[in-house]
């Protein structure tokens, strides 16, 4: 057996197969979740046994990169929402965890070399131990890494199971006022039949009335004489004639104060006409703006809705084309299958995970990581390895498409590449922090391991109470963001189970580069008391 656990393969197969085994054991309601795998880990990284580097960082790769690929899409509404909020909280974090880091070096008279390490290890980040090492020339500081690193990663995934408790949270709850937040922010996308009697709107084509870029409105159909037909650029809307019209409640309502009145009964299209929805998955209409596929014109057709990323959005004169966009489209039944033809509508293609994409991403992700960006006091700055592939997920899947390459996966396929990432990262994080644990305890004593604890536990709890309390926000989101600040993967890890929603991942993801360079910066500071 014990050449069978020399074995790094087989190690890392045995270790997750328990782990998710024992994660998934309840005790008073609680359970580890995939959590396990690292504690797994651990006891057998105590006994000697170690996952290859190598395995962990493909592992942390795969799993960044994808969170990032996820939350790209609504990376920038997000931040625009509550990227001021974060961002203050990332810094309400950083800074109480380097206070207390030099605070207590100060009371218990250890060196503030050592204090650190205890600061980098406690917010689980590497980069932040390689930027105290290298502003200090000292090796303690590794020493106050070791000691902290296992509760700053560890420790606060038990903080994550139990913070619900003790803010009294009912997660369902913060559930539904993220989704229904979202879709505030996205309303449901409805049909109605209106009459038009301005006369500034009447005898004029659609081209020039501007009810799209105007009213964020569009027009999918026009009945005029009782016969219905496709709107185009040219479709003069006359007296009596009846406009069916997509958009939110709101701006129909706004259209109509304008334009006319609502007519109370409903006409369905007639029978040579089709409601469809369709899948885009044609790489050579990916990212191209409608106005130059001009389905209306080209096709007698109109896209009605778009339900990306499961939000509904209304169409308008800036609306892209987006690989796994689902388009609601009005059109004639002869020119449907066409149009299908045109856009892809291959549900296949959009399950099948297109490895290229994935690994030129990550790969683009290593190397941005591997830049270094000369600071202040002759100090480098770089991302490391995690922070580039992140933020490569973020900004590709935001691009969406760059030549014949489509920066895009399934939810299935995302969700999938990111479990298997994760269970790999934690296997091998928990080996090596199980190498060292108990003889650093030992050698080093349990005070510096309590400070440790206390570096992370104390800013962690404040910056959960000013989200909460302070600043109203979603605890969905703000857990994520702590989460993020904290540069916790394996805490991210155990959110997945937390919601259904994205809120955490998108949090995580907005606050991760920031904080990392945050805690850079704050251990370069501690290095002047030097």
């Amino acid at each position: 057996m014990a050449e069978l656990l020399n074995q790094k393969v087989f190690l890392i197969l045995l270790i997750i197969t328990l782990g998710v085994a024992i994660g998934r054991v309840k005790i008073a309601g609680f359970s580890l979740g995939i959590a396990a795998i690292m504690f797994v880990g651990l006891v057998f990284g105590h006994f000697g046994y170690r996952v290859d580097g190598d395995f962990t960082n493909l592992g942390l790769l795969l799993f960044v990169f994808t969170i990032g690929l996820q939350s790209g899409p609504g990376f920038v509404n997000s931040f625009r929402k509550n990227g001021k909020q974060l961002l203050s909280l990332a810094v309400v974090l950083v800074f109480t965890a380097s206070f207390i880091a030099w605070i207590s070096s100060w009371l218990f008279g250890f060196d503030i070399v050592v204090a650190i390490g205890l600061y980098a290890g406690a917010m689980g980040s590497t980069p932040g131990l390689a930027a105290g090492l290298e502003a200090t020339g000292s090796p303690d500081v590794a020493i106050g890494y070791g000691i902290a690193y296992p509760f700053g990663v560890i420790g606060f995934s038990f903080l994550i199971k139990i913070f619900p408790r003790i803010f009294k949270i009912d997660l369902k709850r913060s559930e539904k006022d993220y989704l229904e937040e979202i879709e505030k922010q996205y309303p449901t996308i409805v049909s109605r039949l209106i009459c038009i009697n301005n006369e500034f709107y009447l005898d004029r084509p659609l081209s020039e009335l501007n009810l799209q870029a105007d009213f964020e409105c569009t027009v999918t159909g026009v009945y005029h004489n009782k016969k219905f037909r496709m709107p185009g650029k040219d479709t003069v809307i006359r007296r009596d004639d009846l406009v069916k019209v997509s958009g939110t409640k709101e701006h129909i309502d706004k259209l109509v104060d304008e334009v006319g009145e609502f007519v109370a009964k409903k006409k369905a299209e007639p029978d040579n006409y089709v409601v469809k929805w369709v899948l885009v998955t044609n790489k050579m209409v990916t990212n191209k703006f409608y106005r130059e596929i001009d389905l209306p014109y080209n096709y007698s057709a109109t896209v009605s809705k778009i339900k990306r990323s499961g939000i509904e959005i209304s169409p308008n004169h800036n609306s892209i084309f987006r690989f796994g966009d689902k388009l609601q489209i009005v059109a004639p039944k002869k020119r449907i299958k066409e149009i299908s033809q045109l856009l892809g509508n291959d549900s296949k293609m959009l399950s099948a995970i297109n490895i290229i994409p994935i690994f030129l991403g990550i790969t683009l992700g290593y190397l941005l990581g591997t830049i270094k960006i000369p600071m202040f006091g002759g100090m480098n700055f770089s991302l490391g390895i995690t922070g580039g592939a992140i933020i490569a997920g973020l900004v590709l899947s935001a691009i969406g498409k760059t030549g014949p390459v489509v920066w895009s996966m399934s939810g299935s396929a995302n969700q999938l590449l990111r479990e298997v990432g994760l269970a790999i990262f934690l296997a091998g994080i928990g080996t090596k922090t199980g190498v060292s644990f108990v003889q650093t305890l030992q050698n080093n004593g349990a005070t510096l391991f309590m400070i440790g604890a206390i570096i992370t536990i104390v800013p962690a709890i404040i910056t959960m109470f000013v989200g909460h309390k302070i600043f109203k926000m979603n605890f969905l989101t703000l857990i994520g963001a702590t989460t993020g600040i904290l540069t916790n993967s394996a805490g991210m890890g155990l959110l997945n189970g937390f919601t259904k929603t994205n809120a955490c991942s998108i949090a995580y993801a907005m606050v991760f580069p920031f904080a990392m360079i945050l805690i850079i910066i704050f251990s370069q500071i501690l290095a002047m008391f030097t």
